[in-house]
């Protein structure tokens, strides 16, 4: 299981090994590695699927036919292998959650190890904090402005999206690791410690997100049993925080993310119902190559999106999924999704389990509003980690075709 936990630790700080090293596909090579492995235990039927994983994995193949059909029909980059392959990258995190998945079936989880991780992740998040104290006094680490009152910052990463993200991943670990252990984390350090590290990265959609979290750790003793719907009583919190971020989004076309929205119905409705195809609607892709589709929707002349200045091209999720495949490919990994809260309530043994792991999931759909979440290491990094904490639940399990008793 430290193998796991070794993989989990090289995709948070994947960045920071970039900034040291210059190798900047660390993120690529722990997919190559993930994907592998699932692919030979899927072949040499070595994986027992959970309950609900396997409509989960037609989910994702659905969307790649979708795209790879839809790429092949239109041929907008003039490079099919182009865009097949650029359709991979809009898959990774998933083909990291089942890669992970595979790693650690078969892996044994000590109490020695599993305490030592858990010290790992404490000390990590509390030295973190306490270094961007710090950094309000004296600048240490390269500021980025000021959110909330406080300065902001990319501390040790590329992007202050990365410290909300580490700060998150951080505090959910040590929570599963502590229920997993039977201890109670004193003074509710780890909490403390991440909420001080998402505040100085000043990401609306993290600030929220631990916003809406808290509150349900908060209540949760006056609970009998965690459920997914009670989250819906945190949303008056949440909308406080990032109610003008998400109104900026969806109701600005004028805006980067704003248009990607917008445009994405069009291209939806004029390619119905399979898409334009992958790399020509807001991906890394379709930047590097610049996808005529920007041209042609008038889109070029707006910040952000022109060709002498695409950097907000690939700044959202649900935008390039359906434009690129359409509502059949938009539909599919929203049974996506829905299947693996399925799948989660399945393994789910006590509230603490379903406020992580229901939670982390909720974390990422919070950033796929505002950021290609399923393309990006944090994407990565946010999967990896379910899969490892699914398997702290090991016990509980529930393997397709077994009734849950």
């Amino acid at each position: 299981m430290g193998f796991c936990f070794g993989i989990l630790l090289l995709a948070m700080f994947q960045s920071t090994i970039a900034g040291f090293t210059g190798f900047s596909y660390t993120d690529e090579s722990i997919v190559l590695f993930l994907g592998m492995h699932f692919l030979v235990a899927l072949v040499t039927r070595r994986y027992r699927f959970l309950k609900h994983e396997k409509s989960m994995l037609a989910a994702v193949f659905l969307f790649y036919l979708i795209g790879t059909l839809s790429t092949v029909w239109n041929n907008y980059q003039k490079d099919v292998l182009y865009g097949l392959f650029s359709g991979i990258f809009s898959a990774k995190a998933f083909i990291a959650y089942f890669g992970m998945r595979s790693v650690s079936a078969k892996k044994k989880i000590t109490k020695k190890r599993l305490e030592l991780y858990l010290w790992l992740f404490k000390t990590l998040l509390t030295v973190s904090a306490v270094l961007l104290i710090l950094n309000q006094f004296f600048t240490i680490f390269e500021l980025g402005g000021s959110r909330f009152g406080i300065k902001t910052t990319s501390f040790i990463f590329e992007h202050a999206t990365e410290v909300g993200c580490y700060g998150i991943v951080s505090l959910l670990m040590c929570i599963s690791l502590e229920d997993h252990l039977k201890r109670k984390d004193p003074f509710w350090i780890s909490y403390i410690a991440a909420w001080i590290v998402v505040l100085a990265g000043g990401r609306y959609k993290a600030v929220a997100f631990i916003v809406l979290f808290i509150s349900l750790r908060i209540g949760l003793p006056l609970i009998k049993k965690f459920r997914l719907r009670y989250t819906i009583f945190c949303v008056p919190a949440v909308w406080a925080v990032a109610g003008e971020q998400i109104r900026y989004y969806f109701c600005d076309k004028t805006t980067s993310r704003g248009a990607l929205y917008y445009h994405a119905f069009k291209i939806a409705g004029e390619h119905f119902p399979l898409g334009s195809g992958f790399a020509t609607y807001g991906t890394e892709f379709s930047r590097r190559r610049y996808s005529p589709l920007y041209r042609r929707y008038g889109m070029d002349t707006i910040y952000g999106l022109s060709e002498s200045y695409p950097s907000y091209i690939a700044d959202t999720m649900w935008p390039p999924i359906l434009g690129e495949t359409g509502w059949f490919g938009f539909a599919s990994l929203l049974f996506f999704f829905v299947e693996l809260f399925g799948m989660l309530s399945t393994v789910i043994k006590n509230k603490v389990d379903g406020l992580v792991l229901y939670g982390i999931v909720i974390y990422i759909l919070f950033e796929s509003i505002g950021d290609s979440i399923f393309m990006s290491s944090r994407g990565v990094t946010l999967f990896i980690a379910l899969a490892v904490m699914i398997k702290l639940n090991g016990r509980r399990d529930i393997l397709d075709g077994e009734k849950n008793t």
